[in-house]
């Protein structure tokens, strides 16, 4: 048996059968999101003058080759030839020409920039504009500016000279650079000694709120912790639902707090960074719960999906719903409230069909907050990627309906390399779905083709899957029941 499995299975010690007791006491959560911020400054933390160093995680990605498995999305100009006599004397080339004569009398042509590069240094052919040209799918950096390898300049300190929508100027040394933001985005590159020191303050002060109180950790597939604060994580297996346990110190460092509890003899520190997923109970709450809670027995799950099909068809389905409490509580269950500590607000997770929310299936969602308010989604994978900025929906006997446009370049589009693909994720504002949840929701049972549309005249249709229809369904008809409540 080896020392992970041994470990392992003295923990045992405190787990608990009771597996529905957690899920049944969802009151009893305790948000510990904010244990897993990270140290990105906010949008306005990048500002002129502001003095910024290059993030760990950033160097890290790039050291490890991890941009280097997606396309960057960028061409800069390369040495092609000498230009001949008649190319001097003719400069001028068309807009939309492959080949271009610099001011070196060389001749250059566009071509792509190696993903891990995001820094580019001004040359002799540097015409003094930083403003790139953006043709989809590809951003073209301006003539004159070549790559830097940014890894030997990890722990310098960086000072902000210029900053303009699409691009923002860096000095370090006497020497300018320049990095555009999106590839990758801004919030992954940067830290600043404020964020940093305002970041640890918060989590010391989050973290100290737990000690001496018992809680019970569940749903837990990727829990680490460790025999000692300075050591390497050690993975639970999978298959453990649930630890009880008493914090008996925390430790709060720049990505990471460590929860300190006693396991027989030893003291392990349970892992909570930005990559940590579970629920955490505390108990006293659980058992004050076991007592006092007075229940609406929800009607059975299996039920709720015809019901609603009928209920949404109805001019009042709202009042429909709200007569019958039975049915309220089991469209309760199907939702998990998820309270953001920094904003002071939520949002509700569907957790009924239990899908993978990083899953890269071609999706469209409906995300909902505390408030009821609505936001459409979209999620496109492939291989090379499509930069779509827009959805379409077909319902049968229905004119299409089409969400407003987010730009390639918006905070609200995002693009990631997961599983061997290309993940481009959309958050639209509220009503920029333009009518295509209600749609959805309202026709449950029928066939929805997904149009993801990118610039041009490229596309790609998929078929929403079922499960998905009915999760919009339901979050729409519970943002309804949110509202009407208030």
């Amino acid at each position: 048996m080896n020392t992970k499995t041994t470990i392992f299975l003295s923990l045992l010690l405190f787990f608990t059968a009771a597996t529905t007791e957690a899920q049944e006491f969802s009151e009893c959560e305790r948000d510990y999101s904010l244990l897993q911020e990270t140290t990105q400054p906010s949008t306005d933390e990048i500002q002129v003058g502001a003095e910024i160093y290059l993030s760990r995680t950033y160097l890290q990605a790039v050291e490890e080759g991890y941009f280097d498995r997606s396309p960057s999305g960028m061409k800069h100009w390369i040495y092609v030839r000498p230009a001949s006599r008649k190319e001097l004397k003719e400069p001028e080339v068309a807009e939309g020409m492959i080949e271009k004569v610099a001011t070196d009398g060389n001749i250059y042509t566009p071509d792509r920039t190696p993903s891990s590069v995001h820094f580019f240094q001004p040359n002799s052919n540097f015409e003094g504009d930083y403003t790139p040209v953006w043709e989809d799918p590809f951003m073209q950096i301006p003539m004159g500016l070549e790559p830097v390898n940014v890894l030997p300049l990890s722990n310098r300190l960086f000072t902000i000279t210029q900053k303009a929508p699409n691009y923002i100027v860096v000095t370090i040394g006497g020497k300018e650079l320049v990095f555009y933001p999106g590839f990758p985005r801004t919030e992954d590159v940067f830290d600043t000694q404020r964020v940093l020191d305002k970041l640890s303050e918060k989590q010391n002060l989050a973290a100290a709120a737990l000690l001496g109180k018992n809680f019970r950790v569940a749903h837990s597939p990727n829990l680490n912790y460790r025999t000692r604060p300075g050591g390497l994580n050690h993975s639970f297996d999978p298959s453990v639902d649930n630890i009880d346990f008493t914090v008996k110190d925390v430790i709060a460092n720049r990505n990471e707090v460590l929860l300190a509890y006693q396991k027989a003899t030893e003291v392990l520190y349970l892992v909570i960074d930005k990559d940590s997923d579970f629920k955490l109970y505390e108990m006293d709450c659980i058992s004050v719960a076991q007592r006092e809670r007075t229940v609406v027995i929800p009607m059975k799950q299996d039920d709720i999906s015809v019901t609603l099909n009928s209920i949404v068809k109805k001019e009042d389905f709202v009042g429909e719903i709200l007569k019958n409490e039975s049915l309220v509580a089991g469209l309760y269950d199907r939702f998990r409230l998820q309270e953001d500590g920094l904003r002071g607000e939520g949002s509700y997770t569907y957790i009924f069909h239990e899908m993978d929310e990083e899953a890269t299936t071609p999706c469209i969602k409906a995300d909902l907050d505390e408030k009821g308010e609505l936001f459409l989604s979209s999620t496109f994978s492939s291989e090379k990627g499509l930069y779509h900025t827009r959805v379409e929906i077909h319902i049968a006997d229905q004119q299409p309906l089409i969400s407003s446009r987010i730009p390639t370049l918006d905070k609200r589009s995002v693009r990631y390399q997961k599983k061997g693909v290309l993940v481009e994720k959309i958050r639209f504002p509220v009503g920029g779905d333009q009518g295509i949840i209600e749609a959805i929701a309202q026709n449950p049972e029928k066939a929805v083709t997904v149009r993801f549309i990118a610039g041009g005249s490229f596309f790609q249709d998929i078929e929403l899957d079922q499960t998905y229809k009915e999760e919009i369904r339901d979050a729409f008809l519970f943002s309804q029941v949110l509202k009407a409540k208030k």
